[in-house]
């Protein structure tokens, strides 16, 4: 269903467009941490045009035609646009005649929007004709403003060390049904290794396949259109990682800062201006003496959990501006279901209310520590309000939720599949282990490991979601 435009009268532009943005970081999380790519074209506030003065050189008089024309997104799909003038604004979701108008200056905001499917949204980038105008007396004027498809966007992403490629994508339009044959859509080589992730924008995030590569490294969503032997263009080392291999486990929090779990006992953040470029850096905060630590996540309070020798720690976000090498704030050890026997935490996930999904990759589990089991302190022992067993071929590594609330994971090789919405409400064990609702088979796609998407569903604590 269309929107109809919204005309704001007598409504400062300057007033216009800081509500805006605020707004919109409110509903993201975070600046830029939601999935909004911020306002394009619109730095600064409006100054003179804001006023409705204008100046000499562009006077608000008279009157002057005004349209707007949106290029690049499918029907159905609304563009995000707010045009501003000198007493008036608008909200407007599709191309169309604003009719006569006040001329003077004009300023235009566009944002980032995405169409939705059932596993993986499509996202659309924005770019504007111009960013700022002026409409002069008795002129025509046509804002234009382009979507184009984030090219990692509305597929599967996941990655391998003994495939056809290092990384690859599978079409979101070739996820629905259970397949014996799917080819991926996207094959990369370049050095890619055994996590990866998504930044704000789309980009693709690795760590280095081998000793000799970087252990760090960035993939430009532009890049990342067709298959091929991809350069990245951001390779960054960690200063003073005492051992190798050196990296385990990465994850961005909602500021931008990247947590990367490494050898010798120690997970280290790496802020966004860190992250700007290569070279070698040394972490802004560490935490360090830990055992045998693995995979990390963050959740909506920007908390920070981790596992460590098969258990689950939480580092309160209170804490995470300076290094430690103190006790966690929570340490669980995870029950299954039944009560009867504990789990080796091996990989963590934040589902949609809040449930933390932990895996034991040895048993073969997943088992779920609701939300209210998360706000002790000290050690604790939990046990999980779900437990579901797969079967005993499979190599569960990190999931990932999709748009619908299905959950994607590694099976056994050149295979992988999800979990229904339903079938993350029943509990399973060894004996009579769950079945994936959908099988993907892949043919020399070798062992799946880490499963991502972009953009990640709005409800999930992650960097790369979007509202």
């Amino acid at each position: 269903m269309q929107r109809r435009t919204v005309a704001v009268a007598l409504f400062p532009l300057c007033c216009l467009i800081a509500c805006a943005e605020g707004t919109r970081e409110r509903d993201s999380g975070l600046s830029g941490a939601g999935g909004s790519s911020g306002p394009v074209g619109m730095a600064g506030t409006a100054g003179a045009a804001g006023d409705g003065s204008g100046g000499d050189t562009c006077p608000a008089q008279g009157g002057a035609q005004l349209e707007v024309l949106i290029t690049g997104l499918p029907e159905g799909v609304e563009g995000d646009v707010i045009v501003g003038g000198p007493i008036e604004a608008w909200g407007v979701h599709d191309s169309r005649s604003l009719g006569t108008v006040v001329a003077g200056p004009y300023r235009v905001q566009a944002e980032r929007v995405t169409a939705y499917d059932p596993i993986v949204r499509t996202m659309y980038d924005v770019q504007l004709g111009e960013s700022e105008f002026c409409l002069a007396e008795g002129a025509t004027h046509v804002v234009t403003v382009e979507y184009q498809p984030v090219p990692t966007s509305h597929q599967l992403w996941t990655n391998n060390a003994n495939g056809t490629g290092e990384v690859l994508s599978f079409g979101a339009a070739n996820l629905g049904a259970s397949t014996s044959s799917a080819e991926p859509q996207v094959k990369v080589t370049g050095g890619a290794g055994k996590d990866l992730t998504f930044d704000a924008l789309g980009n693709l995030w690795a760590m280095g396949a081998a000793v000799s590569e970087p252990h760090l490294m960035r993939f430009s969503a532009a890049t990342l259109a067709d298959s091929g032997n991809k350069l990245a263009d951001r390779r960054i080392d960690l200063e003073g990682i005492p051992c190798e291999p050196a990296l385990r486990a990465f994850a961005f929090d909602l500021f931008g800062s990247l947590w990367v779990s490494t050898c010798g006992g120690r997970v280290s953040r790496l802020s966004p201006e860190q992250l700007a470029g290569s070279g070698t850096v040394a972490p802004d905060v560490t935490i360090s003496n830990l055992g045998d630590n693995g995979d990390v996540a963050l959740d909506f309070s920007n908390n920070l959990w981790l596992t460590d020798a098969g258990k689950v720690l939480r580092f309160n976000a209170e804490r995470l501006d300076a290094g430690t090498d103190q006790a966690a704030d929570l340490t669980l050890q995870v029950r299954d279901q039944a009560d009867t026997v504990d789990l080796a935490a091996s990989n963590l996930v934040f589902d949609a209310t809040g449930g933390l999904w932990v895996v034991d990759f040895g048993a073969n589990v997943l088992a779920r520590i609701a939300l209210d089991a998360q706000s002790s302190s000290g050690s604790q022992t939990v046990v999980a309000d779900r437990t579901i067993a797969l079967g005993v071929t499979a190599l569960l590594e990190r999931p990932a939720f999709d748009e619908s609330g299905g959950l994607w994971l590694a099976l056994d090789q050149n295979r992988f599949g999800r979990l229904s919405p339903d079938q993350l409400t029943v509990n399973s064990d060894s004996g009579s282990p769950t079945i994936p609702e959908t099988l993907i088979t892949s043919p020399g796609m070798g062992n799946a490991n880490r499963m991502a998407f972009y953009p990640a569903p709005a409800d999930l604590p992650l960097y790369h979601h979007f509202r």
